[in-house]
């Protein structure tokens, strides 16, 4: 789903991040969970990319680093690190999730031609959220902006 230039194409095979490994152990730790393979390997294919992913996507970089994992573990493992609040889900152009690392507090701009994803602080849009929260009386929790990316050309 992330189609950012910096990042690896689904599938491909990508470096280990030094310590990327005991980075996502310590995370989960962290989270109160144990350190499963399944859990390591996943949040790693996910932090490691930097981005937003699919499972397919996950498990294939999974794959490609040389691991056996079903796609099944994965679904179950996103959900279990959604829940731990390690990983926030995103629905996609097709309606399919797409799951990025939880952080800083961040929203999303969804590109309406590629389906490209880019983040944003929560703090750029304050003012303009609590006017519109207390407008509504909707409590914003996030927010996702849909347009054109800068590499797709404009509609219209």
């Amino acid at each position: 789903m992330d189609q950012s230039s910096a990042a690896a194409p689904p599938g491909a095979a990508h470096p280990a991040q030094p310590g990327g490994q005991e980075v996502c152990r310590r995370l989960l730790r962290e989270g109160g969970s144990r350190c499963t393979e399944p859990r390591v390997r996943v949040l790693e294919a996910v932090r490691s990319h930097g981005g937003h992913l699919t499972a397919t996507e996950i498990h294939a970089r999974v794959a490609a680093g040389g691991r056996r994992i079903d796609l099944s573990t994965v679904y179950r493992t996103v959900e279990r690190l959604v829940g731990l609040g390690l990983l926030h889900s995103l629905r996609g152009l097709g309606g399919e999730l797409a799951f990025g690392m939880a952080g800083e507090p961040h929203h999303h701009a969804l590109c309406t031609g590629c389906g490209a994803v880019a983040e944003f602080p929560v703090a750029l849009l304050d003012d303009g959220l609590s006017a519109a929260a207390a407008h509504t009386g909707f409590r914003v929790e996030t927010l996702v902006l849909s347009g054109r990316c800068p590499t797709c050309p404009a509609t219209g």
